[in-house]
């Protein structure tokens, strides 16, 4: 894998020398699979007024426009938060995408709902 040169050149600048090339059934690369298929799922949560919203992933910067419209009538905004202590939250993962049918829309509104009297 390595010239002479190139292996001179490490062994000045005193660089260790690694394998790049793993063969896919070799002990390292299956280590590495494991460790990522054992990683848990992180979800992002957001408390917006009366609600504790969970996402599959972190907001986008622009955010979703259904999110800026209801974040614009309670005049709040989307605030990252790292646990939900004892509050329930509502689950908007089939929600974070940018167009809604009007279903979505009426599913999503009859989640939110209950929480706005709590």
């Amino acid at each position: 894998m390595w010239s002479a040169e190139q292996l001179a050149a490490l062994d000045a600048l005193k660089i260790p020398r690694y394998d790049l090339c793993e063969r896919p059934g070799s002990p390292a690369v299956q280590a590495a699979q494991a460790d990522v298929t054992e990683t848990p799922t992180q979800v992002a949560l957001y408390q917006l007024g009366p609600w504790l919203l969970q996402f599959p992933t972190p907001l986008p910067v622009g955010n979703f426009p259904w999110l800026m419209d209801l974040s614009q009538y309670i005049e709040s905004r989307p605030t990252l938060v790292s646990s939900a202590g004892q509050k329930p939250v509502i689950d908007c993962s089939p929600y974070a995408k940018s167009r809604l049918t009007p279903e979505e829309k009426r599913a999503l509104w009859n989640l939110l709902k209950p929480f706005i009297t709590q």
